[in-house]
């Protein structure tokens, strides 16, 4: 199981293109990591964007997709429908 949750892990921050980032299950860390916010792209938000107000895809789906966290995405939609464009 615990296997499993390793190579899930792994899978994910390599789509991702995130660098890994140790065991997910260690309980200290060996040493602070830079932060890796706005690690997206201007190219996979405006996409992702697009796939949620045109309904293709829902916020965790289009999330999971391109790559973005959800918390993300959701203020760039709701923006782009008060402005009526994608921002």
């Amino acid at each position: 199981m615990i296997v499993i949750i390793v190579l899930l892990s792994l899978i994910e921050q390599l789509i991702c293109g995130q660098p890994f980032s140790g065991l997910p299950f260690s309980k200290m860390p060996r040493g602070y990591k830079k932060s890796n916010r706005q690690s997206w792209s201007e190219e996979s938000m405006r996409s992702a964007v697009e796939a949620v107000l045109s309904k293709e895809m829902g916020y965790l789906k289009a999330s999971q997709t391109f790559c973005l966290a959800q918390k993300t995405l959701e203020p760039s939609v709701k923006k782009a429908r008060e402005s009526g464009s994608v921002a």
